[in-house]
């Protein structure tokens, strides 16, 4: 990922230009977004801005897994143009600003600078020679740098990128072309860094990749990365989780190491997509409904008290009504307490792109309702059973809706509301979950 900038410290600009970050789409732009804030305000001096009427330099770090992230972010552009500076520059970034889509060159005329995700750490050198008033001049890079010291600015919550990129090819996805291929950060800097965040009092991690449990590093895989930070004596962190996995890289021994482990979460994020075997196949997803059940009931007997959430697409161009309803059947039987569900949208340059026609977009509106619906009921009870018992909680911060109340997290990704007598932003309790409002529950 983001490459090593020289000597940023030595940087001086004069002035207080402000920045304004808006990022879109997954974890990991949210933690490119986080370095970029952190480097533009510690190195560079500047501000950060709290929109971009107010700013000098506007960042849009992008998304192209769906249409919709992409249509969001094109609308941002569109009606930021309007409404900042008239000196103002625009820096696209993100999946969207890859080689292959030269036609947001001439659709977006007055965005200043396409940076690749390769290359959003020379964001910073483009904004300190803008700032200057010197030319910009980077090389692009060949490959994906990790950098160091990805921290979320609340201090309570980090990110901590492991690997980048996507080497499964699903039929669907557009990452193996905007992210490339798997490349897995250095095994002791990633170590070292979840040692740093310890000690500046962070409570919970997450480790991000793609593909995040096919890292390899040397002969070290996923379990050796699992192992090494287990046996670490954290002061502060309470909860490690990680996402995205990939079913295909779990196995019976990584799952006795999360079982034991007293700082990885009992929590897990993992697609599935669908759970017909005929449409898992075109979608190249390596595993079949016989799989995914094997998945859920081994890891519902190595940690019985687990909880999953899931990413489930329906019309697919291959999928049939008993396709669908064999989905439907999978939502029912592994109990999610939570899932994203989306409708497919062709994405140009995939295979499914140019292999299948697409289904009717109602009648994919209408399996997702269907979807919907039952999920809902389902995260429902799954809460309703949590009523009455006590769950070990990380306060985030104060309420937006009531200063007399602080927003906290279960183990399982639950929010929580609880008293600020009682409980402080930064800190971990345990409450007897008494109420539930809609999906929050009070404490």
């Amino acid at each position: 990922m983001l490459s090593t900038i020289n000597a940023l410290e030595d940087i001086s600009v004069s002035g207080f230009m402000k920045v304004f970050i808006r990022t879109f789409g997954c974890q990991m732009n949210e933690a490119e977004s986080d370095y970029l804030s952190s480097a533009i305000t510690d190195s560079l001096g500047f501000d950060l801005a709290d929109s971009p009427s107010d700013a000098d330099f506007i960042i849009c770090n992008t998304c192209s897994v769906r249409q919709s992230a992409e249509e969001r972010a094109e609308g941002f552009i569109s009606q930021t143009k309007g409404e900042s500076k008239n000196s103002s520059k625009i820096i696209l970034t993100g999946c969207m600003a890859s080689d292959s889509n030269e036609d947001l060159k001439i659709r977006f005329p007055y965005v200043d600078y396409f940076v690749r995700n390769n290359d959003k750490d020379r964001i910073v050198d483009i904004l300190a020679a803008e700032s200057e008033g010197r030319e910009p001049c980077y090389d692009k890079s060949d490959s994906y740098e990790f950098k160091e010291n990805y921290r979320n600015r609340n201090g309570c919550f980090s990110f901590v990128p492991i690997q980048n990129g996507c080497n499964n090819f699903c039929s669907y996805c557009v990452v193996p072309y905007t992210r490339g291929r798997e490349v897995s950060r250095d095994f002791h800097q990633i170590i070292d860094e979840i040692s740093m965040l310890d000690k500046s009092g962070v409570r919970v991690v997450t480790l991000l990749g793609q593909n995040v449990n096919s890292y390899r590093c040397g002969s070290r895989r996923f379990k050796d990365l699992v192992g090494a930070i287990g046996g670490i004596r954290f002061q502060n962190i309470k909860w490690i989780y990680f996402d995205s996995p990939h079913i295909k890289d779990f196995n019976s021994e990584l799952f006795d190491m999360l079982a034991s482990s007293d700082v990885f979460a009992k929590s897990f994020h993992v697609p599935v997509q669908s759970f017909s075997t005929s449409v898992l196949k075109s979608m190249n997803r390596h595993e079949t409904q016989d799989d995914i059940y094997a998945f859920f009931d081994l890891a519902k007997r190595k940690m019985p008290d687990a909880s999953f959430t899931t990413d489930i697409m329906v019309g697919f161009p291959t999928e049939t009504e008993n396709d669908f309803h064999a989905t439907l059947d999978g939502v029912r039987k592994v109990s999610f307490i939570d899932a994203f569900m989306y409708y497919y949208n062709p994405r140009k340059g995939t295979v499914a792109y140019s292999a299948y026609r697409d289904l009717d977009l109602n009648l994919k509106k209408a399996r997702l309702m269907k979807l919907i619906d039952l999920q809902g009921g389902i995260s429902l009870n799954v809460r309703k059973s949590m009523l009455g018992r006590e769950f070990d909680i990380v306060a985030c911060k104060k309420s937006r809706k009531d200063d007399s109340k602080v927003l906290c997290y279960t183990e399982g990704n639950c929010a929580v509301l609880a008293d600020e007598g009682k409980i402080s932003c930064g800190q971990v309790g345990r409450f007897v979950l008494k109420e539930l409002v809609g999906r929050t529950f009070l404490a």
